[in-house]
């Protein structure tokens, strides 16, 4: 145990302070800003800015099945904007993503422009001044980025905690999801529950009558502990990082209603597993496994990740007689939400669903001014033109913009309509882990609950399993001191 809480200390010290006072562009300077603006706009008749040859170096922690995706949206651009704006786009892994993107801007050393990461990592690009507000070049250039377009359960993260200023433009939202299969659900109902006791009723008609573990999932992933277990805390009322604490520390014991709300989200997920006559869900299992059981029909749902689709209608296709992918996502794939899951209240939290999001910032490192502005223009390009939203939905990602979601290109894409709106309860419904430096530590605290108490039926451990991960959590926040 001390060796675990040793190697846990080291690892958040090492996060926490990777850049700190390294002399860099993200050290030092305690007094007035630590970015400059260099250079004058040139502006047309009407006022807006007039672009000429400005190249953007943009780092984006998008590199999975999503990458080519995204990489086709910027080259859409960089044709749209030709001798005005090009972007040159670098994706790095997430393993990687901070300490890299982290170490160019701080020695600035071929750092980018533009960021696009996700959220929760952004507290440390404000915290050792790697990133700069937009506010200034918002004035200047007149591109404004108003926060009430953008998904509010995100939007309010867009200050990293520093007050009034914009530090961050929120892109997207991504969770686990649920995709099921059509032929199954037509046995047994005219549409997919949308409450915990619908659900439940129906997968009990389809254990029985089918013989089968209905619900595939892996509880071993990660994300099932980042995403879906942190989902079932936030419908039963609870929150995993406090809103209203400035130290960081968890109170997921502690706090008795907070306390409260972990146990139901166990309880609700166990209910699943160890259900009685048959279980609803598995547990333990692979995500191969997971995979496997619902391509080859013996699952009814599959709990996985959105930007997954295509993989996932290609693989059962070739598994049931080479049927062909857009069929499959037509006639046999279906999509819901983990919406009111794990709750039999129908509240305000019930709906909530808890994830990643992607959010647009700019480095400390850009100083001239028609940079900044290039800057701008992209991303207001990239989360205010409704035809963009509608190709990242294709690769899997709901947009955080209200002026994207209500546009006719988004809600008319067949993507958006099969699966990214079924995906989901609606942008304002999702959240996210907010302004910590200490994200990766909650996500390890969360994994050790899930690890200790699923794979047992009862609820007798589980108090000591929550008390176990927070107290952990918190002798690392302690310890660094922040």
């Amino acid at each position: 145990m001390k060796k675990k809480i040793l190697a846990l200390l080291c690892c958040a010290i090492a996060a926490v302070f990777m850049f700190t006072g390294c002399g860099g562009t993200g050290g030092g300077n305690s007094g007035g800003n630590w970015w400059n603006t260099t250079g004058t706009l040139e502006k047309d008749d009407a006022g807006n800015v007039v672009f000429n040859n400005v190249e953007i170096k943009l780092s984006t922690v998008v590199n999975g099945e999503d990458k080519d995706p995204f990489n086709r949206i910027v080259a859409q651009f960089n044709a749209q904007y030709r001798g005005k704006i090009n972007v040159v786009v670098t994706n790095i892994a997430e393993a990687y993503y901070e300490s890299t993107v982290g170490q160019q801007i701080a020695y600035d050393l071929n750092a980018p422009d533009l960021l696009m990461s996700h959220e929760k990592g952004h507290k440390f690009f404000v915290q050792d001044r790697l990133i700069q507000p937009f506010d200034e070049i918002m004035e200047q250039s007149g591109i404004v980025f108003d926060m009430a377009d953008y998904a509010e359960g995100l939007a309010k993260y867009s200050s990293m905690g520093t007050g009034d200023s914009l530090y961050g433009v929120p892109v997207d939202a991504q969770s686990m999801v649920v995709y099921y299969n059509k032929k199954i659900l037509e046995k047994y109902a005219d549409s997919f529950p949308s409450d915990r006791a619908g659900l439940i009723s129906l997968l009990e008609k389809i254990a029985e009558g089918e013989n089968m573990t209905p619900i595939a999932w892996s509880t071993t992933l990660g994300y099932f502990s980042q995403y879906l277990f942190a989902t079932a805390v936030i419908q039963n009322g609870g929150y995993i990082n406090n809103p209203d604490a400035d130290d960081y520390l968890a109170d997921w014991s502690s706090n008795p209603e907070n306390n409260a709300a972990f146990k139901k989200a166990i309880a609700s997920i166990r209910e699943l597993i160890y259900h009685d006559p048959r279980p609803l869900a598995a547990v333990g299992q692979s995500e191969a496994d997971a995979l496997n059981s619902f391509l080859t029909g013996r699952a009814f749902i599959y709990v996985s990740l959105p930007w997954f689709i295509d993989s996932i209608a290609e693989g059962f296709g070739q598994l049931n007689g080479g049927i062909d992918p857009e069929v499959v996502k037509n006639d046999y794939l279906g999509a819901a939400s983990l919406a009111n899951w794990f709750t039999d209240e129908q509240n305000e939290n019930s709906a909530k669903i808890y994830g990643d999001s992607h959010f647009f910032a700019m480095s400390a490192t850009v100083r001239d001014i028609n940079k900044k502005a290039a800057v701008c223009e992209f991303i207001r390009w990239f989360t205010q033109t409704g035809s963009v939203g509608a190709s990242w939905a294709d690769a899997g990602h709901m947009t955080a913009s209200k002026v994207i979601s209500e546009s006719p290109e988004y809600q008319s894409s067949e993507s958006v309509s099969k699966f990214i709106s079924k995906f989901y309860s609606g942008i304002d419904n999702f959240e996210c882990v907010g302004v910590t430096p200490f994200y990766g530590d909650i996500n390890n605290a969360l994994v050790d609950i899930i690890l200790n108490t699923l794979e047992q039926a009862d609820a007798s451990k589980d108090d000591a399993a929550i008390k176990k991960a927070q107290d952990d959590y918190n002798a690392v926040v302690s310890f660094v001191g922040m």
